[in-house]
């Protein structure tokens, strides 16, 4: 079990045992910390290996990634960290009468001290920041985090 969220890799971390997991013909990426968001691209062992800094932009061309457990890589199906994305929303009242609105429109939501969580998986994170606009609901700030997941 991941101790908290998917991590990136370190960038002086050794990608052999990332290149060992890959299938010929896989798309295979690596969420690696301090290298930007461009993707850089290669081939190795008969398998696609894209580089980037930016998960987002590894999940929709990979069919795996290697994400950071503890100090060590571990490669996971796409589509499995895509569903442990969350909109961390913080809204700009003190008192959180849009709070149960926003829980009206997303049952799964939750508000951890004043941070709302919205479960979004594959969904748009700017559908519910739409909604939010639409429903008069003050958002002061949002990000993309990750839930711990089991393994």
């Amino acid at each position: 079990m991941f101790a908290g969220s998917p991590l990136p890799l370190h960038p002086s971390s050794s990608l052999a045992s990332v290149v060992r997991e890959a299938a010929p013909g896989e798309r295979l990426g690596a969420w690696v910390r301090g290298i930007g968001p461009r993707v850089r691209r290669g081939r190795t062992a008969g398998a696609h290996l894209a580089l980037s800094g930016d998960l987002g932009a590894l999940l929709r061309r990979c069919d795996r990634v290697a994400v950071r457990h503890g100090a060590g890589p571990v490669v996971l199906p796409a589509d499995e960290l895509i569903g442990l994305r969350v909109l961390e929303i913080v809204l700009g009242l003190p008192y959180l009468p849009a709070a149960e609105r926003l829980q009206a429109l997303y049952p799964n939501l939750r508000n951890d001290g004043g941070v709302l969580a919205v479960p979004v998986g594959a969904d748009l994170p700017e559908e519910v920041l739409g909604r939010c606009a639409q429903g008069r609901i003050p958002v002061a700030a949002s990000r993309i985090r990750y839930r711990r997941i089991e393994r």
